[in-house]
């Protein structure tokens, strides 16, 4: 990670660092090296907590800007269908969650179809954060592995799992 190579834009941190993935130490260095106390999270409606919280522990008075909303898809009657084939066939279950709120919202999706529910449970999930991996566990998900949502690590990731490289990725998840 290259802090130095974080810059103070009229307030606002602008940076190719990836804050999800710092270390305890590295948000100290990088809280040090630019915050003055103040900061302005800009987001939809809600989302962002930890990150906030992150910047409370370090003393920050936080606030949010909400500027856009995020909707919930409705699955189609065909992609419902097309699941059920899958289920009918025994086909395994691979999906990416990139989002810790995408959990809630795929399981809301699919609420009134207990059994794809239950299939997408058992199948495999790989999630691109321990959060969301911890999200997914807590939600009753058996076979969740970390993992980059990257196309060569994803393929690997269902490799290791015991599939061939004809299976059949299902479902990304992320709300909208």
């Amino acid at each position: 990670m290259k802090i130095e190579n974080a810059v103070p834009y009229l307030g606002a941190l602008v940076t190719d660092i990836d804050v999800k993935r710092m270390t305890d130490d590295e948000w100290k260095t990088l809280y040090q090296s630019w915050l003055d106390g103040h900061v302005l999270i800009v987001r939809a409606e809600s989302g962002r907590e930890w990150l906030a919280d992150r910047l409370r522990e370090a003393g920050a008075q936080v606030e949010y800007a909400s500027v856009y909303r995020r909707l919930m898809h409705a699955p189609s009657p065909e992609q419902r269908a097309a699941l059920g084939a899958c289920v009918a066939t025994a086909t395994d279950a691979a999906t990416i969650m990139t989002s810790s709120e995408a959990v809630a919202a795929l399981d809301s999706q699919l609420e009134q179809a207990q059994d794809l529910q239950a299939w997408l449970r058992q199948g495999l999930v790989l999630a691109s954060h321990p959060r969301i991996a911890q999200a997914l566990v807590s939600a009753g998900y058996g076979r969740v592995q970390q993992c980059e949502p990257e196309i060569l690590q994803v393929a690997e990731a269902i490799g290791r799992a015991g599939r061939s490289e004809r299976g059949r990725l299902l479902a990304e998840s992320s709300p909208r």
